[in-house]
């Protein structure tokens, strides 16, 4: 394997793409009503967006309660029961198994937001 060497405006840009992403996400979570004081449920997998997506909430001034997929749903249920959050963030092949119910639930696709109920 060979390793590329390191390039500053590459990691400029995805850092400068993030930050868009996470800026974005920031102005939807405020427009529902997402502040200091809020907790969001974050119901992902693994990836980019947990970034965008920690970013965005720390942007709004809320604060974030990691919900693993891989948990049991009954931990899942009672963490978020505890957390009291408010507002979920998901992915589609995550919605059949929300542990939450009765809260705003915001499918995350890249480059689009979705409120699904």
């Amino acid at each position: 394997m060979l390793l590329q060497p390191f390039n500053p405006r590459i990691l400029a840009t995805v850092l400068q793409q993030l930050n868009t992403q996470a800026n974005q996400l920031a102005h939807y979570l405020k427009s529902l009503g997402v502040m200091s004081e809020t907790l969001v449920g974050i119901y992902l997998e693994r990836s980019l967006s947990i970034i965008v997506t920690l970013l965005a909430v720390l942007k709004t001034g809320g604060g974030y309660v990691p919900l693993d997929p891989d948990y049991p749903q009954q931990r899942l249920a009672d963490i978020s029961e505890d957390a009291q959050v408010s507002v979920l963030i998901t992915q589609q092949k995550l919605l059949k198994s929300l542990p939450v119910q009765g809260v705003k639930v915001i499918e995350y696709i890249r480059q689009q937001l979705t409120i699904v109920h």
